[in-house]
């Protein structure tokens, strides 16, 4: 936590009390889902974590646990009356889109969307449950119908293979199993080669099997793209395409590709043109058995996952008129003043507005130049953001692929490979790619 640890607050509070339930195993977990440390004893994890949710509530806690009580000290009470409005609002929100999984937990600050992931739509529900829960909001049946439709969302959305019946996939290739071509173990030498350096791309910590607690072949899952694994530090999973690797020998970053495992490169930097490979370690067919039948689950499970989320995607964006899921979602926001800027023009809602006059602003926000500003400036924000996933695709991309061939590049198992792929190994072949819907699913 980067919060002063005098200013963290006493636990005391609705958060607290709420942390302070909890199983230290449920704490770090939560950690772990936010990001950040969960090294420490049970007071400073409680603590921690309490930071992060209040946090996220917007710093606003109350002591001993009551919220909505009467009138704060000093002519406070408006105050409080204002927020149960909110609150209020927020319910009547929540249950007039009712069926609207993605727009529900949106109405947490945090878009999400059907393809979202599993982390980020955890945290849309905790912010949503900790304002609509019936414990505080009276028990009232507004509240309980409210809880309802965001505890359904967040199960909808991310437990899709629960709620859709799942097709029946052939695993084979259509060959008896005893008459399926073995897979042929590859080794090589090490002359030349080098176990290299690697960070991770969030917290530029070294990735080290040994301070891990791995065995050392998992430098070599790791560095052909079959595998996956978490930073030490933050906890983040990444592979080898978005991991940072550093040259051996003049010690600075290169560009890496699974297809360069088994090969000498140069790193490409000024002044460095000598080469160097990648240090294999030694194996056991038994260990390497297991990998395959591993990582051939988990790319199986991922796929299923991701087309499942496609197609959910695709049927939540299917909305009458001309506005996106997440315009509407914004504009909500505004008017329920859950978001502080304009989501047109990104005009700034003063202290003590209320709701209509975030309606009319919204309603009279028409300064094109202003709002053409406005968007160019999100447009560079989600410039980034999918770049950032383009490089995360382009990971899973490679090690379904590189999956595909460490278990014999067998035909029935092709359907995990993505569009791009199997159009490039097909243009390594001279064959057709132009065909409409060659590469589309069968309904």
């Amino acid at each position: 936590c980067k919060m002063p640890w005098a200013n963290v607050p006493c636990l005391n509070t609705t958060t607290g009390l709420k942390v302070k339930e909890m199983k230290p195993a449920e704490v770090r977990k939560a950690l772990c889902d936010a990001g950040l440390s969960p090294v420490g004893d049970r007071a400073e994890l409680q603590k921690r974590l309490a930071v992060h949710f209040t946090s996220l509530s917007g710093g606003k806690e109350e002591k001993g646990g009551v919220s909505g009580g009467g009138g704060g000290e000093g002519g406070g009470g408006e105050g409080v009356d204002n927020s149960g409005s909110s609150v209020v609002d927020l319910m009547e929100a929540i249950n007039a889109n009712e069926g609207d999984f993605a727009f529900i937990l949106s109405l947490s600050g945090k878009i999400v969307k059907a393809t979202s992931s599993k982390a980020e739509l955890r945290k849309a529900y905790f912010i949503l449950s900790s304002k609509v829960h019936p414990d505080k909001n009276a028990n009232s049946a507004v509240s309980k119908k409210s809880f309802q439709a965001v505890l359904e969302s967040f199960e909808r959305l991310a437990n899709p293979e629960k709620f859709e019946e799942t097709e029946q996939e052939e695993e084979d290739d259509g060959k008896p199993a005893k008459k399926r071509k073995k897979t042929e173990r590859f080794t090589r030498g090490n002359g030349g080669c080098y176990p290299t350096r690697i960070r991770c791309p969030r917290c530029k910590d070294n990735w080290n099997t040994k301070n891990l607690g791995l065995e050392d072949a998992a430098y070599n899952f790791l560095m052909q793209g079959v595998k996956q694994y978490l930073c030490g530090g933050c906890f983040l999973r990444f592979g080898c395409m978005t991991a940072t690797h550093f040259c051996p020998h003049c010690k600075k970053t290169f560009e890496y590709d699974p297809e360069d495992y088994h090969r000498k490169i140069t790193c490409g930097n000024n002044k460095c043109d000598k080469t160097f490979g990648f240090w294999m370690f030694k194996v056991s067919e038994m260990r390497e058995k297991e990998i395959r039948i591993e990582v051939k689950k988990e790319n199986e499970a991922l796929a299923k996952t991701r087309a499942q989320q496609r197609r959910r995607g695709a049927r939540a964006d299917k909305r009458v008129g001309t506005q996106t899921n997440e315009e509407r979602v914004q504009e909500q926001l505004f008017t329920l003043r859950l978001l502080d800027n304009c989501p047109r023009c990104g005009w700034l809602l003063e202290r003590g507005m209320q709701k209509d006059d975030a309606r009319n602003i919204l309603k009279n926000c028409n300064d094109q130049k202003q709002i053409k500003a406005y968007q160019q400036d999100l447009a560079k924000i989600k410039s980034k953001q999918n770049s950032k996933k383009k490089g995360q695709e382009s990971q899973e991309e490679m090690q379904a692929f590189k999956t595909w061939q460490y278990n014999g590049n067998q035909v029935g198992q092709l359907w995990m490979l993505s569009e791009n792929i199997l159009k490039r190994e097909c243009k390594k072949y001279n064959l057709e790619t132009d065909e409409p819907n060659i590469f589309s699913s069968p309904n």
